[in-house]
């Protein structure tokens, strides 16, 4: 089953499956191969820090155990891409022009995969500026204007990003979109608390996943209904907030992603 990981440039991709690596006095639901995270560590952060990426495409391949009513063991795919590589509208060369043979692979690689989460920055003015003090973010320093997208900008990139993986991923069956570094933009261990996954099944994903929709991506609903526009059946789009600062915040995409995994199997 191949599942792949893709967003925005310096989003946090690299830290967001390294934070799945970690223990945690949470109870953990979504586990990393114990090998493939000692290699994922060494690989991303040797020293404890994440390294930046230096080529057009870095693809790190591990495996996750989801603790569902019915346990799956699943094979992730990180693609890992330079900043002006993917989703980076303010790019002044295009990625086909720059780095054709990589563009290429990429795209081919995203064109066979079965289910893809898509990580995405927060726009500024959702961005509350209390938590960009440094007692808040001591490691992550946010520069708004500088690293993040204004929200018409956000929005117009969202719509590039979807119309290119609708044109290219006909392989795909859905589609995960995550809006990381939750820590900036809400209070994070509230929104956690709102959720409580029951491994024995019946999780009300819906009412959550409508929640986070109408709270968060309000400002995309247009580009959603485009989307979703001329589709037979449910929406292939599904909306998360994640943070690397809490586990179960991190683990709701992957548990979802589960429960499509599990009617994948009773076709």
């Amino acid at each position: 089953m191949s599942v792949i990981v893709i967003g925005d440039r310096a989003v946090g991709k690299s830290s967001m499956i390294l934070s799945l690596c970690e223990p945690s006095p949470q109870e953990r639901y979504v586990v990393v191969d114990e090998d493939d995270s000692r290699r994922l560590k060494e690989e991303l952060s040797p020293d404890g820090k994440v390294l930046p990426t230096e080529n057009p495409i870095n693809l790190h391949s591990l495996s996750l155990y989801l603790r569902l009513p019915r346990p799956r063991e699943i094979t992730v795919d990180l693609i890992d891409t330079r900043g002006e590589f993917w989703g980076d509208i303010k790019a002044t060369e295009s990625p086909q022009d720059k780095f054709p043979s990589a563009y290429q692979d990429f795209m081919q690689k995203i064109g066979k995969a079965r289910y893809i989460i898509l990580v995405l920055h927060p726009y500024q003015e959702l961005v509350r500026e209390e938590y960009l003090k440094a007692e808040h973010n001591p490691l992550d320093r946010v520069n708004k204007e500088e690293d993040l997208y204004p929200r018409d900008v956000w929005v117009k990139n969202l719509r590039r990003n979807l119309e290119t993986l609708k044109k290219n991923c006909k392989s795909v069956k859905h589609f995960f979109v995550c809006l990381h570094k939750a820590d900036l933009f809400c209070n994070y261990k509230e929104e956690s608390s709102k959720w409580q996954y029951n491994p024995s099944g019946n999780n009300d994903f819906g009412t959550y996943l409508d929640r986070i929709i109408t709270r968060y991506f309000r400002v995309a609903k247009d580009v959603i209904q485009e989307f979703n526009a001329n589709q037979t059946g449910a929406s292939k789009l599904s909306f998360f907030i994640t943070t690397k600062k809490d586990r179960k915040l991190l683990e709701i995409p992957w548990l979802s992603l589960g429960t499509y995994l599990s009617l994948d199997e009773e076709i």
